[in-house]
């Protein structure tokens, strides 16, 4: 016969704690609870009562870490692999040395907020970071792992990111500066490229004489090469479709293309003939 969700028990383990047994249709679940007898009591019948609603989460010992790991190895299916990387590298370095051997169902929000206020060593920018994968690991845990109900870090304001420096555009003095100190080496084309049009350096490397139209005076950006310490280097699409534009060229940069792309022909002529 199936057995009611309305059947539990409390039983005395220890000073402050107990085991709750409970049964969700016929399978019976454990959990060890830490406090008074009056809250474990409460427990159980939250347990329970999420039971009757169908929104019932089966005790699990899963550690922080543990989840982590699988969480990142879900990322790397739909997410670019720099990006996954660096969601592994702020978890290790700032959020699992602490929390990281505490069973996921235990965490507190307290914890987290403790969490966060450790982190004042950091930039602002890197602490939003921080606090910003952490909430998505663990409500993951929520909507796909289904280890916990409610995320212990939903409630907690994560700290500010201060005043970003993205997109911030330099004065003009600044840029000739920066170009002028490359005058002279072999960066210098390159460097001239980027800051005349805004391009990032992965951007600029992935670039192919395919995306040139010297006619229409346009530069057209479709992907980008990055480098990560698994996976090395690996040509990869923009984020969003919006990564993907057309740069209007004026003629200085057109014709600073056309003479690197008939120094590169020389270059490839001059080797075919050698060999030859």
């Amino acid at each position: 016969m199936k057995r009611s969700h309305g059947e539990g028990s409390i039983q005395k383990r220890g000073e402050s704690s107990w085991r709750l047994r409970y049964y969700v249709g016929d399978i019976r679940h454990s959990l060890t609870f830490r406090g008074t007898r009056k809250e474990a009591a409460d427990k159980l019948r939250g347990l329970l009562t999420d039971a009757g609603k169908g929104m019932h989460v089966a005790p699990d010992k899963k550690t922080l870490s543990q989840w982590a790991a699988d969480w990142i190895a879900l990322k790397t299916a739909e997410r670019q692999h720099k990006t996954v990387a660096r969601y592994e590298d702020l978890l290790k370095k700032h959020v699992l040395p602490k929390l990281g051997e505490r069973p996921l169902q235990q965490i507190k929000p307290i914890e987290i907020q403790k969490l966060y206020a450790e982190l004042t060593a950091l930039a602002p920018r890197t602490r939003n970071h921080v606090a910003t994968v952490l909430k998505a690991c663990l409500q993951a845990a929520v909507d796909i792992g289904k280890l916990l109900q409610v995320s212990p870090a939903a409630a907690i304001k994560k700290p500010s990111a201060g005043d970003s420096d993205i997109g911030q555009a330099l004065e003009q003095e600044k840029i000739t500066a920066l170009v002028e100190g490359f005058r002279g080496s072999t960066l210098f084309d390159f460097t001239f490229l980027m800051a005349l049009t805004g391009m990032r350096r992965g951007e600029a490397l992935a670039l192919r004489w395919s995306n040139l139209n010297p006619t229409a005076k346009t530069l057209r950006i479709e992907r980008a090469l990055e480098y990560t310490k698994k996976y090395g280097l690996q040509f990869k699409d923009p984020k969003s479709e919006r990564g993907k534009r057309t740069i209007v060229l004026d003629d200085t940069l057109v014709a600073l293309l056309l003479k690197m792309r008939a120094l590169l022909e020389d270059s490839r002529w001059c080797t075919r003939r050698r060999r030859g």
